[in-house]
């Protein structure tokens, strides 16, 4: 059920919160229906959260059509058309928590949460690198939680996806030659010839020779 601010339209699904609480914001409104409230902050529960630094007046805010957290990802204002300018409503300079972004395990495909193991892979370093494209600043990484801490100037749509951390997780290793180094045999190694080398090999056998004739390069089959 959602809970609604009287004298607003701010409401709250469930899941997510909002700090000061609504009885707590009905003591920041004053006679005019203007309700500044200092470090404000919208949450959803085992997602993120967004924070705001400076005072900001929440009256009229309608907080289930403006916020959304999904999956790695936070969304303020899906329509561009109804976005307010930068510094009006919540399209301002804000601190963003994405919860449980962990890189996930090439062959299990269970997210990696061990730090030392994060470590190894530089997860940290691969984030920071994707706030950076993403034109936000990087601030910290919690791997207990896998809480990615970002600032952002306005809004849209920031997210951490998965086809980010397909770029630098683990490499995946072939069942194939797993299985063959298991069972204590050397893989193979095919050798695939290019057109113009083979044809170039068949010359040779009839004692055919060319001048300006290039043999192809050798490609190598190798697994992944």
């Amino acid at each position: 059920i959602s809970a609604c601010l009287v004298g607003s339209e701010m409401c709250i699904r469930d899941s997510y919160y909002i700090i000061p609480s609504i009885d707590e914001i009905t003591e920041f409104m004053d006679s005019e229906g203007r309700c500044f409230v200092p470090n404000f902050t919208i949450g959803r529960r085992g997602y993120g959260n967004v924070y705001f630094d400076e005072e900001i007046d929440v009256s009229g805010l309608n907080i289930d059509e403006i916020c959304h957290f999904r999956n790695k990802e936070i969304i303020l204002y899906q329509d561009d058309d109804n976005k307010p300018p930068v510094g009006e409503g919540l399209n301002r300079r804000a601190q963003v928590t994405l919860d449980q972004i962990w890189p996930h395990d090439k062959n299990t495909h269970e997210p990696i949460k061990d730090p030392e193991r994060l470590e190894a892979l530089g997860y940290e370093a691969k984030l920071r690198r994707i706030c950076e494209k993403r034109g936000t600043r990087f601030l910290e990484y919690r791997p207990e939680s896998g809480s990615c801490v970002f600032k952002v100037d306005h809004f849209s749509k920031y997210t951490l996806s998965d086809s980010d951390e397909d770029d630098e997780s683990e490499p995946r290793a072939d069942p194939k030659k797993a299985k063959l180094i298991q069972n204590g045999k050397k893989p193979e190694v095919q050798t695939i010839l290019a057109p113009s080398e083979g044809m170039q090999r068949l010359r040779q056998q009839e004692s055919t020779f060319y001048l300006g004739q290039h043999a192809g390069q050798r490609s190598f089959q190798s697994c992944k």
